[in-house]
């Protein structure tokens, strides 16, 4: 059962969805799409689930300071998880780009020292695979779906279940008082556009006081979801989303940049965090499309744009 923490301001990354248990129990904390359907996970769900994972980590040998890498194509609940097992440890979390070259692969995982990585799929899985065998430091990758001769992560969860009882559950309390705000939490590499990717180091203070101190000036009256579709592994996205954990927002991860549109009429989204560039390929995407509408339709579009180019957040139009 997840537990209730005291009244405190967050300290730790993994303090913030405890935090929302005790002000905000979300019945939709992470929501995902699968098979057509929004899979959603409770406050409560995700705290469980990371803690069930934690305690597995911990049984392969994870122990605080130890690297803990993930790499994923699109952003998912399990990453969430992944993040808070691993911090809760007093682990460090290691993001990597999808979409890095092999070379650049293998120099993260080798930099950073990852005792073990979890990947969002099987192309993902096939990719490291040969790395990891070329890296003794890195024997074990496990997946967040099924995938041929993979362990998943519920499977790595469900091999430690048996054992996961009050005694386990006092270990992991443990743990999670000796993690201070100062220690590390995360490395997050750089490209490599440069040069070799460069590792920077944030402590659990870094990642915490930042959220806390933007949340009032990124939150709007309106708190109740967020459309996230921006890596989780850049920092800006990742400050978002424990903003949002904080806050209180349920998290809806878009299925990927091509649904977005889609994904937006679905969930309707209180706010959504995005990059100037994608937001001209929408507005050009709805220029071209009102061009091919009848002569009325089409002149109330361009109404309609002119009307939205003009809006003022700070001065609504009445």
């Amino acid at each position: 059962m997840a537990e209730c923490t005291q009244d405190v301001v967050p300290t730790r990354v993994f303090d913030f969805i405890r935090h929302q248990l005790d002000h905000f129990p979300k019945a939709d904390a992470f929501a995902y799409k699968v098979a057509g359907e929004w899979k959603k996970f409770s406050t409560a769900e995700v705290i469980e689930a990371a803690d069930g994972l934690a305690w597995a980590l911990y049984r392969q040998g994870i122990r605080p300071g130890d690297r803990v890498a993930s790499v994923t194509e699109t952003n998912r609940p399990e990453w969430n998880i992944i993040d808070i097992a691993v911090m809760s440890l007093g682990a460090v979390h290691v993001p990597i780009y999808p979409n890095l070259p092999g070379d650049e692969f293998r120099y993260v995982l080798e930099h950073s020292a990852a005792k073990l990585a979890f990947v969002s799929s099987e192309r993902l899985y096939r990719a490291l695979s040969p790395l990891a065998a070329r890296l003794p430091g890195l024997p074990r990758i496990y997946t967040y779906d099924d995938a041929a001769g993979a362990t998943s992560w519920r499977e790595l969860s469900a091999s430690a279940s048996g054992s996961f009882d009050a005694d386990a559950r006092q270990v992991l309390a443990a743990l999670r008082d000796r993690v201070k705000p100062e220690d590390l939490a995360t490395l997050l590499y750089t490209s490599g556009t440069t040069g070799t990717p460069k590792g920077v180091m944030l402590s659990h203070r870094n990642l915490t006081s930042n959220a806390i101190v933007c949340a009032d000036l990124v939150m709007g009256t309106h708190r109740e979801r967020a459309l996230s579709f921006l890596p989780l592994c850049h920092i800006y996205e990742r400050t978002l989303i424990n903003i949002y954990v904080y806050s209180g927002v349920s998290v809806y991860y878009a299925e990927n940049l091509n649904t977005i549109v889609v994904n937006l009429r679905e969930v309707r989204p209180h706010m959504f965090s995005t990059v100037p560039r994608l937001l001209e390929k929408i507005y050009e995407k709805i220029l071209e499309r009102s061009e091919h509408l009848p002569w009325p339709q089409r002149r109330f579009a361009r109404w309609a744009l002119r009307r939205a180019v003009q809006y003022d957040p700070d001065h609504p139009m009445t």
